[in-house]
């Protein structure tokens, strides 16, 4: 069974933030992050075009980062893959003087598996989330 927190469609990101059950777009770029293993921000963008609310994704990469602008209404599975869509793109992440981490590969997930995934990365946020109370 699936967790309908992840596959439903919201129209904004104040929608998607309460959903979740998550404060912030800080907390959704740090869910992100953990999914995928690597640096990602996600920050409210507007998509001109199609005149309505969007998520602008970054994922970045050892010496660049690439970009999308995804309109709403999504859900948080389609934001997973579409972020998993541009790690695919850029290709593994290579601190400085460490060796490459390819993160995780959220396209070859099912949904289900991809929704315990986020399940997990939902579960990291809240634990830092705790820690940072403190």
């Amino acid at each position: 069974m699936t967790d309908p927190r992840f596959t439903k469609v919201c129209d904004d990101l104040e929608e998607l933030l309460e959903i979740v059950d998550i404060d912030s777009i800080e907390d959704l770029d740090t869910l992100v992050m953990a999914l995928l293993d690597r640096p990602v921000s996600v920050t409210d963008g507007w998509d001109d075009e199609r005149d309505v609310p969007a998520l602008d994704i970054r994922v970045h990469g050892s010496e660049l980062s690439i970009g999308v602008l995804e309109p709403f209404p999504m859900s948080v599975l389609e934001l997973a893959r579409s972020s998993g869509e541009l790690a695919q793109d850029i290709g593994p992440y290579a601190p400085a003087g460490e060796a490459p981490i390819h993160g995780n590969d959220l396209l070859t997930l099912r949904d289900e598996e991809l929704v315990a995934a986020l399940q997990r990365a939902l579960g990291q946020v809240r634990l830092l989330n705790l820690l940072d109370d403190d």
